[in-house]
């Protein structure tokens, strides 16, 4: 059996028998002093290749920013052109304003000249309805004379008959005649008969003179009838004729209208055509100006989150009070160090979160991982980075967090957004969702 007295007998037995060591080795020491050799070179490797990825990602940085500011003498150039074209298409809206202001001239005196075409019309269809009236009054006048003419035509047939009547007198005088002349003997017998007929003649020729006189002071009425009835005719003639002037004339007018209605439809159909070019000139300088702004604000967006990646630090230990932080997860990653990607992909395969949400979370522009105290369980903030913040980053941010609260059930979970400028009324909506909002002054 061997004895140890001293520590030398132990230090030879120990290279005696050097299977004794580990057993010792294990029995005096702890596991972490066990370990730490182990740990120490690890650590050493995690060192060197972090150091290396940081002046990788140092180098891209640099090249860049060099990117980033031929870029910007580029837009400066592009805005600058932009300002002429501005100061063209200006000068242009000013020309069209007048050419405008012009049109609307030419068109309140085609107003007015419609407005007095329609006072003219309105005159003439007065004018119209009184002819309209004079050719009643006309008709109603002819229709009186026919009625005077039938009437007249009666007083000529009386006329006919009394003269035939007379006629027949007549004839029977002259038989008469030849009987006194026959019957001269007998004359003087016969005297007073003949004396009592000649009484009864002479009435009767009185009648007839009284008669032919009614007739011929109806004749002289039927004439003055007739003449009023030819100067009435005579009038309606000369108002036809002056009708027919007036509607030549209107006629007329209404061509040169309608000339006039023509040259304006196409000095309005240049108009519209020029308006239209303009149209298409502005509506290409806002696209070009949309991509353009559409570049910039990806560049400024890309330039802010190469700069959260070396805050982020400061910011959660500033705004919240968080130590021990890793980024588990940025738009430019150097290495999965906190192991994130395994558990994403784990949650996915195990069906804790959809594809939609691992979709989200593969595009959330940063993901990091804290603790506030050293007993505290971990946790994990999601950061939407946006140059001009809006409820869309509101939304990403919280739906991210939403993510890692099923894939780490265990920790918490944090949105937050991070950028230049945000509106009062996105910042109240952010705050009603429990996003944390990071605002910094933009870098011109």
């Amino acid at each position: 059996m061997t004895t140890i007295d001293t520590f030398e007998d132990f230090i030879r037995i120990m290279d005696e028998n050097p299977e004794w060591l580990e057993a010792a080795r294990s029995r005096l020491l702890t596991r972490e002093l066990l370990e730490l050799p182990q740990v120490v070179a690890q650590l050493a490797a995690s060192h060197q290749q972090f150091v290396d990825s940081a002046n990788a990602r140092f180098d891209r940085l640099e090249a860049t920013q060099e990117r980033h500011e031929i870029t910007m003498a580029r837009i400066a150039e592009t805005q600058e052109r932009h300002e002429i074209t501005m100061a063209r298409i200006a000068e242009t809206q000013e020309r069209m304003r007048e050419t405008q202001e012009r049109h609307e001239s030419t068109m309140a005196r085609i107003a007015e000249t419609q407005e007095r075409m329609q006072e003219s019309q309105a005159r003439m269809q007065e004018t119209q309805e009184r002819h309209e009236i004079t050719m009643a009054r006309i008709t109603e006048t002819q229709a009186r004379h026919e009625i005077t003419m039938a009437r007249v035509a009666k007083t000529q047939e009386r006329m006919l008959e009394t003269q035939a009547r007379m006629q027949e007198s007549q004839e029977r005088h002259e038989i008469t005649m030849a009987r006194i002349t026959e019957t001269q003997a007998r004359h003087e017998i016969t005297m007073a008969r003949v004396d009592e007929t000649q009484a009864r003649h002479e009435i009767t020729m009185a009648r007839v003179d009284e008669t032919q006189a009614r007739v011929q002071e109806t004749q002289e009425r039927h004439e003055i009838i007739i003449a009023r009835i030819d100067e009435t005719q005579a009038r309606m003639q000369e108002s036809q004729a002056r009708m027919q002037e007036s509607q030549a004339r209107m006629q007329e007018s209404q061509a040169r209208m309608q000339e006039s209605q023509a040259r304006m439809q196409e000095s309005q159909a240049r108009m519209q055509e020029t308006q239209e070019r303009h149209e298409t000139t502005i509506a290409r300088i806002d696209e070009t100006q949309s991509i353009m702004q559409r570049d910039l604000d990806f560049m400024k967006g890309d330039h802010m989150e190469m700069r959260l990646q070396g805050r982020i630090h400061g910011l959660l230990a500033e705004r919240l009070e968080m130590r021990r932080i890793q980024v588990s997860r940025a738009l430019y990653p150097a290495g999965d160090q906190t192991g994130f990607m395994r558990g994403v992909e784990d949650a996915f395969d195990e069906d804790k979160i959809t594809s939609e949400q691992y979709k989200r979370l593969m595009r959330t522009d940063l993901i990091a991982r804290a603790r506030r105290t050293k007993s505290s369980p971990w946790t994990y903030v999601s950061v939407e980075v946006s140059n001009q913040l809006d409820r869309g980053d509101v939304d990403r941010a919280v739906d991210s967090a939403s993510a890692l609260a099923l894939v780490y059930p265990e920790a918490e979970s944090l949105p937050a957004v991070y950028g230049s400028e945000m509106s009062d009324e996105d910042r109240l909506y952010a705050g009603a969702r429990g996003v944390e909002v990071f605002l910094i002054r933009s870098q011109r």
